[in-house]
């Protein structure tokens, strides 16, 4: 494995870790891979890792997009690990263990794998009607759920929570009821069981429903908010039906289709990970400063010293 401090969790290539089970609570991991698209990558079932006479138990991450297996900062600080940068070259060594730093770590709970004949039905049915409604329109980066929790900071309160509103099931049914279109996007309202529901939901600002497109430019959550808005309109008192299955409400942005299914899904927990990036501070320019201080061979600080506090040009 290639040690990289900047991996928050250590991931093994599928072809190498199909002697380990994958968790039996279909914990995943929401990433950014390389190639810039989001992926959910499943965790192993905790395991055994060795480093000399240390040892940790843990899940691993395991996917089919690694390049290399890498050993990240969830076990090297579980172990003490670290990288030791000498003028002989790199190496590991052990030290005091330490909590995992994961910036912007946060748990989703939610119900998904719906499977693909649903929403193929809706399109068949109701997609050139959505599109001639909203034409700016893109697919959700993720794949299509119900949020039940969102926990910014994981904790054994939420999860304990989670397994009791789920008792013994390892699937849940889900009952679609209707579809509304805005101008955020397009999501299908939900009714849970009363259980889940009770015992479990905690979305703030939007009602049981899943996204299934969302306006370029706009964010997914933004759907909720416009699933609530749309929700609460007086849609038995003033809709009138403009084709048959489909309402709107005059002076209102929404079209209300009608749509009932029972869905399937797999309740699953994804740990995303959002590393928060600062803003580069601008650097004073002084007499010292003979070099540009961001790294730009066509920084033109050299030739005209009185360009003051940035980089001329930031961009080689």
């Amino acid at each position: 494995m290639m040690a990289d401090t900047g991996a928050t969790h250590s991931c093994l290539k599928t072809a190498d870790a199909q002697h380990l089970p994958l968790s039996a609570t279909g914990r995943m991991a929401k990433t950014v891979g390389f190639s810039g698209q989001i992926q959910l990558i499943p965790f192993t079932a905790p395991v055994s890792i060795q480093f000399e006479d240390r040892e940790a138990t843990m899940p691993i991450l395991v996917s089919d997009h690694t390049p290399m297996n890498l050993l990240g900062r969830d076990i090297m600080c579980q172990l003490g690990v670290q990288i030791d940068c000498t003028p002989r070259g790199l190496t590991l060594v052990t030290i005091a263990a330490q909590m995992v730093q994961a910036v912007g770590a946060k748990q989703v709970y939610w119900i998904g794998q719906f499977g693909p004949e649903w929403i193929k039905h809706i399109w068949e049915k109701w997609g050139t009607l959505i599109h001639a409604h909203n034409s700016n329109l893109r697919e959700p980066r993720c794949p299509l759920h119900c949020t039940i929790m969102v926990d910014d900071a994981p904790s054994e309160e939420r999860e304990e929570r989670w397994w009791r509103a789920l008792g013994e099931r390892r699937q849940v049914q889900l009952e679609a009821q209707c579809i509304f279109l805005g101008p955020e996007g397009v999501g299908v309202q939900v009714r849970l069981d009363d259980k889940l529901y009770r015992e479990a939901y905690d979305v703030d600002g939007a009602p049981p429903h899943i996204t299934i497109q969302v306006s370029i430019g706009g964010r997914e959550r933004q759907v909720g908010h416009m699933m609530k808005r749309a929700r609460a309109l007086p849609w038995a008192e003033k809709a009138e039906e403009i084709v048959e299955g489909v309402r709107e409400i005059k002076g209102e942005p929404f079209l209300q289709i009608r749509h009932c299914a029972e869905l399937t899904g797999l309740p699953q927990i994804v740990e995303v990970v959002e590393p928060h990036i600062p803003e580069r501070n601008e650097v004073r320019l002084t007499e010292y400063t003979r070099n540009c201080p961001f790294d730009n061979p066509c920084c033109l600080h050299g030739k005209y010293s009185g360009v003051g506090y940035r980089c001329w040009n930031e961009v080689p």
